[in-house]
């Protein structure tokens, strides 16, 4: 039960990710990458 239960925060978390990257237009992906902690700063600009 308790795997279960940290998978769907997982998804849910994820899902939140995306749609916060959603609206930064064109500068979506690297929001996307910090956010999910695959950058450790944004890029400038």
């Amino acid at each position: 039960m308790e795997a279960a239960t940290a998978k769907r925060l997982d998804l849910l978390i994820d899902a939140q990710r995306r749609h916060v990257a959603h609206f930064a237009g064109e500068q979506w992906q690297p929001l996307l990458d910090y956010l999910s902690g695959q950058l450790k700063h944004l890029p400038e600009g």
